[in-house]
C-alpha cells in the first residue's frame, strides 16, 4: 500500500451522479470574496449576507465539488491547493459573467449599492458633479459616501468595508487592489494677505519663520517640506500636519501659517481675496488622486464609475 503524501486534503463525499456538478453563481462569488478577504465575516459584509449563509454556501460548494477549499482555524482562513486553483477560474468566470451581461443585454444600466470612500479634497472639487452625473446615468445604483483619510480608506477597501475609494495615489501598488489614476492638481503655497510674508519667491529661510500647514507624515508635501526646511542655519521647521483639508484652509485663512495645498481646493478663497498663491524657490509636483478597488465580482460597476469619475474630474 502506498504511503500517504506529506500533505493530504480530505475529499468531501459527494453523492454519486453521472452529471458534473452545476456551480451556483452566488456560491462562486461568495467563495471568491472569502478567498480574497481571508474572512467569512468580511465576505458576508461584501456579498450582503449573514455569516451563517456564507458558511452554508461554501460548505455546499465544497460538497458539490467533493474537495476542501479552505483550511479553517479559529483565527484565519487559508486556501488549500484545490482552493487556489478554483480561485483562478472564479476570477475569470465572474469577469466573463459581467461582460456577458453587458454584451447580451446591450445595456449599461447598473443596479445595486456601492460603498464609496472619498478624500476631502475631492469633496471640495468635483464630488457633487460626480454624484449628479452618476444619478442621471445610473438611477438604479445607490452610492453610499464615506469621507475619510486615505490610509483608512485603503485599509477599508482591502478589508471589504468599502467597495471602492477616491484617494491619494500610492507610490507602492498592492497586489490585492487595483489602482488607477483619476486626476492631478497643482500644489501651491497659499497664505492670507494679512500674514505679510513679503515680496519675492519664498526661500527655505523665509518659510522657516512661519508654521507650514499640510498633510501628515508619509505624504509627498510633508516629506518635501521636512527635507527642504531641514537646513542647519534656519529655524527648526514647524510643520502642522492634518488630513483635514477644511482645517488646513481655515488655519491659512486665520493667518496661523502658510499652507501647502492643491490650488483647486481653495479656488473660492483665492477669488474672494482671503488667500493668495505664494511663489517659492522650490518646485512642487502635482497632487495625484486615484481610484482603488479589489479585482472581483463588481468589476463592471467599478469600471463604469471609474470612467465617469475621470470624465467629471477633467
Amino acid at each position: 500500500m502506498e504511503a500517504c503524501p506529506t500533505v493530504c486534503y480530505p475529499r468531501i463525499a459527494r453523492a454519486e451522479s453521472q452529471e458534473p456538478p452545476l456551480l451556483n453563481l452566488n456560491s462562486l462569488e461568495t467563495f471568491y470574496w472569502v478567498a480574497k478577504l481571508n474572512s467569512f465575516h468580511k465576505a458576508a459584509s461584501k456579498v450582503h449576507a449573514t455569516q451563517p449563509a456564507v458558511s452554508h454556501r461554501i460548505a455546499a460548494l465544497e460538497k458539490d465539488l467533493g474537495v476542501t477549499l479552505f483550511e479553517r482555524t479559529t483565527r484565519s482562513v487559508q486556501l488549500t491547493p484545490r482552493g487556489r486553483a478554483l480561485l483562478e477560474y472564479a476570477e475569470r468566470f465572474l469577469r466573463l459573467h459581467a461582460e456577458m451581461l453587458t454584451t447580451v443585454t446591450g445595456s449599461d444600466s447598473l443596479v445595486g449599492t456601492v460603498r464609496l470612500g472619498v478624500a476631502e479634497t475631492i469633496v471640495h472639487t468635483w464630488l457633487t458633479d460626480f454624484l449628479e452625473s452618476a444619478h442621471h446615468r445610473y438611477p438604479d445604483l445607490v452610492i453610499d459616501i464615506s469621507v475619510d483619510i486615505t490610509p483608512a480608506m485603503r485599509h477599508a477597501v482591502a478589508d471589504g468595508v468599502l467597495d471602492m475609494a477616491f484617494l491619494l495615489a500610492s507610490p507602492q501598488q498592492s497586489d490585492a487592489l487595483i489602482e488607477k489614476e483619476l486626476c492631478r492638481y497643482n500644489l501651491n503655497f497659499v497664505a492670507s494677505p494679512d500674514l505679510r510674508i513679503g515680496p519675492g519667491p519664498l526661500t527655505a529661510e523665509a518659510l522657516s519663520r512661519h508654521p507650514v500647514i499640510t498633510l501628515p507624515k508619509g505624504t509627498y508635501p510633508y516629506t518635501l517640506l521636512r527635507d527642504w526646511l531641514a537646513v542647519p542655519d534656519n529655524h527648526p521647521p514647524r510643520i502642522f500636519a492634518t488630513w483635514s483639508m477644511s482645517t488646513i484652509i481655515k488655519m491659512a485663512v486665520d493667518c496661523i501659517g502658510i499652507a501647502v495645498i492643491p490650488t483647486a481646493a481653495v479656488e473660492q478663497e483665492i477669488e474672494q481675496g482671503i488667500l493668495e498663491i505664494k511663489e517659492a524657490e522650490i518646485e512642487l509636483q502635482d497632487f495625484v488622486f486615484a481610484v482603488t478597488y479589489a479585482d472581483g465580482a463588481d468589476l463592471r460597476i467599478h469600471d463604469a464609475l471609474t470612467r465617469l469619475a475621470k470624465q467629471v474630474a477633467r
